[in-house]
C-alpha cells in the first residue's frame, strides 16, 4: 500500500512537471526577422521596440522578442521565418527578401499571424500588401521609398557642372534595383549620362566602385544593405577621387558619404511600431491598418569631406540642412 501512494505521489509529481515544461508562455510572443545587421536596419528594429516600451510593452514582462538575422542567407533565414510562423503572435520583418521569407512561412503554415514589415521599398510590387491604403489581409507596415528624383536632383546642386552619374547596388537587393531605375530616369530627365554597375558580393564592391568613380562625375548609392555594410571604403573611394556621392539615407552620410535627404530609419521603426501597439492594444486588424511611407525626410551635408574633395557647400545648401556634418 505504501508502495502504491508512494508511486501516486510521483506520478502526480511528474505529471505537474511536465504541465509546466509545455505550458505555452503567456507572454506575448514577438518574432523579428531582420535581412542583415546594417545601421538602418538596426535602427527600425530599435524604434519599433521603443514604442512597444513606450505603450507597456516590455520584453521580458509582458512580451518576448525573438530576433533572428539570417545575414541575407536565404537557406537560414527561410529556417529562421518557419520558426518565428510556429512561434509567434505578430512578426515584425524588416526589409523586402525578409518580409517575402515571412510571407512565404506563413502561407506553408496556412497561418494568418499578423506580419508588419518596414525598410520595404515597394510592398504593393511585391504582393505584401493590395495597396497602401488598403493592405487587405494580415499583412501592412512602412516603406522607406526614398524621395529618389530629389536625391538625384541634390548632384546638380553639388556640382552644377556634372554631366555623368553613377549608380552602384547589388543585383540581389530588390529595393536597390527599383531605388536605381528611378535614379536613372531623374537624371536622365535632368540631361545626365547615367552609368549602371552591380555587385552581387562584398569582395566585388572594390573594383566595380573603383571603375564606376573613374568614369563618371558623382555616385549614387541607394539604401543597399551590403553597400550600407561597407561604406567606409566607398567613402575612402570618394576622398581619394574626389568625386561625391548622393546618399540612399542618413547613416550614409554620417559613415562618409557627401549628402542626402532621405529617410530617418529610427522614426520608420517608430511607425512600425505604432501599428503594432493598434494590433495589440486596440484588436485592429493588420488589413483597417494602411501601410505608410516615411513622415519625416531629412537634408544631411557632409560639409567636412565635401571641402575635403574640393566642393563648396553653397550657403543655401547649408541653410536647408537639417544636419552639417
Amino acid at each position: 500500500m505504501k508502495l502504491k501512494r508512494m508511486l501516486a505521489v510521483v506520478l502526480v509529481f511528474v505529471f505537474g512537471v511536465l504541465l509546466v515544461a509545455c505550458k505555452k508562455d503567456d507572454k506575448t510572443q514577438i518574432g523579428i526577422l531582420q535581412l542583415v545587421a546594417a545601421p538602418a536596419l538596426d535602427e527600425a528594429r530599435i524604434g519599433f521596440l521603443e514604442v512597444l516600451e513606450e505603450n507597456g510593452f516590455k520584453d521580458g514582462e509582458n512580451i518576448k522578442v525573438t530576433l533572428e538575422i539570417p545575414n541575407a542567407d536565404q537557406t537560414v533565414m527561410m529556417q529562421q521565418a518557419k520558426s518565428l510562423v510556429r512561434n509567434s503572435d505578430l512578426i515584425l520583418s524588416i526589409a523586402t527578401n525578409a518580409t517575402a521569407a515571412a510571407q512565404n512561412a506563413l502561407v506553408e503554415a496556412n497561418k494568418t499571424t499578423p506580419l508588419l514589415f518596414t525598410a520595404v521599398t515597394d510592398p504593393v510590387a511585391h504582393g505584401f500588401v493590395e495597396s497602401m491604403a488598403k493592405p487587405g489581409g494580415h499583412i501592412t507596415g512602412t516603406s522607406d521609398m526614398n524621395p529618389v528624383a530629389e536625391q538625384v536632383g541634390l548632384a546638380k546642386e553639388l556640382l552644377p557642372e556634372a554631366t555623368k552619374i553613377g549608380f552602384i547596388y547589388n543585383s540581389n537587393e530588390e529595393n536597390s534595383r527599383i531605388q536605381v531605375e528611378m535614379g536613372v530616369a531623374a537624371a536622365q530627365a535632368l540631361g545626365m549620362t547615367t552609368v549602371v554597375k552591380t555587385i552581387s558580393e562584398v569582395n566585388q564592391i572594390d573594383l566595380v566602385a573603383n571603375n564606376l568613380f573613374n568614369e563618371v562625375d558623382v555616385v549614387y548609392v541607394p539604401t543597399d544593405n551590403m553597400l550600407a555594410q561597407n561604406m567606409v571604403l566607398l567613402t575612402n573611394m570618394s576622398l581619394s577621387k574626389k568625386k561625391p556621392i548622393i546618399a540612399g539615407e542618413e547613416n550614409q552620410v554620417r559613415d562618409g558619404a557627401s549628402i542626402t535627404f532621405g529617410i530617418n530609419y529610427r522614426e520608420l521603426g517608430r511607425q512600425t511600431g505604432q501599428m503594432a501597439v493598434e494590433i495589440l492594444k486596440n484588436g485592429k486588424l493588420p488589413k483597417d491598418i494602411p501601410a505608410a511611407t516615411s513622415e519625416n525626410l531629412s537634408l544631411i551635408v557632409n560639409k567636412t569631406n565635401l571641402e575635403a574633395m574640393g566642393i563648396t557647400v553653397s550657403q543655401a545648401l547649408l541653410d536647408r540642412a537639417d544636419e552639417v556634418i
